[in-house]
């Protein structure tokens, strides 16, 4: 099956979904752009620079377009439930999208 995340949700929204499906607490706490730099994660800067191009700029989708091109596209929700993700750290993404391990 082929399908892709699309979701225009908050840090907050993201937390509380997340929440609600698995029922383990979360809670999105806000941090510093400087704070991040000094998190012991590889390429930090990577994210770091997609998290500010979305503040400039946004993350604008035509979901309705997406929809359309790919009808079994699923929001977070819909996501966290098919991939069963509960959290932990690993390449959640490109692994379910690819099927690989």
């Amino acid at each position: 099956m082929s399908w892709f995340l699309s979701d225009r949700l908050t840090f907050t929204e993201l937390a509380a979904t997340f929440e609600r499906v698995t029922g383990i607490l979360a809670e999105y706490q806000s941090m510093s752009d400087e704070d991040f730099l000094a998190l012991d994660i590889s390429n930090v800067h990577d994210p770091l620079n997609q998290f500010k191009f979305h503040r400039q700029y946004g993350p604008y989708r035509d979901h309705e377009t997406l929809r359309k091109i790919y009808p079994n596209l699923m929001n977070f929700e819909a996501w966290l439930q098919h991939t069963n993700w509960r959290g932990e750290s690993q390449e959640v993404q490109k692994n379910a999208i690819t099927g690989s391990k």
